[in-house]
């Protein structure tokens, strides 16, 4: 499998911060993800503290919010303009910015963690840390909602927008039986998992990975 770039994080955070605007464009409406959301919030309790990571402007946020109204929601991404934009869709939630991989005990503990596409910018070997320190920060009945773009680890590379606009980064994919190994790992374990697939912008047919856990 092919490694990262040793600066492939600062790739990632400069690209999300220059592309704020546009990800607002192209992703605020998460209908395409309501079934799945809606399962994880049917497992939180009443006043649920919930953790976003990789909350990226807002937008699944914004959609917990706007069904529970209650939840107390923080929200931590690596770029400084997507934390903005989220401050901006969900005045209500508090949003850090911050490095998934220094995350730690002093955040709290969580009744929720969502992590939206944020996968494909973690090696596997980040992606194993992050499972963990997830498990360190969930309570004991918590729920872990977890979203990727399915694909052969094979095909993980450099990858482009394709309007062209900003420099390529490094994609990591999954495949469902990896993830789940992975989240066993890491001491959790899967009780939820759907896809949902359509076209992307060149035409060419994607599938995300939708799946909800919990402490094994």
């Amino acid at each position: 499998m092919n490694a990262t770039p040793s600066d492939h994080h600062e790739q990632v955070r400069r690209l999300f911060h220059s592309a704020a605007d546009d990800y607002v464009e192209a992703f605020m409406d998460v209908s395409r993800y309501h079934a799945a959301l809606n399962t994880f919030l049917a497992s939180l309790p009443q006043g649920a503290q919930v953790l976003e990571v990789g909350c990226g402007p807002g937008n699944i946020t914004r959609y917990l919010l706007d069904q529970r109204p209650d939840l107390q929601i923080l929200g931590v991404d690596l770029a400084a303009a997507m934390v903005e934009r989220a401050r901006q869709h969900c005045p209500e939630a508090r949003f850090l910015q911050q490095d998934v991989r220094q995350m730690g005990p002093s955040l709290g503990l969580f009744d929720g963690v969502v992590c939206g596409f944020l996968l494909p910018y973690l090696s596997v070997l980040d992606a194993q840390a992050f499972f963990h320190t997830v498990n360190d920060l969930l309570a004991p009945q918590g729920s872990f909602y977890l979203s990727t773009m399915e694909d052969d680890p094979a095909e993980s590379g450099m990858k482009a927008a394709s309007s062209g606009k900003y420099e390529a980064v490094y994609q990591q994919f999954y495949q469902a039986e990896q993830l789940q190994l992975l989240l066993h790992t890491a001491g959790l374990r899967t009780l939820h998992m759907e896809r949902a697939s359509y076209p992307d912008a060149r035409g060419e047919n994607v599938t995300d990975l939708l799946l909800i856990a919990t402490h094994a």
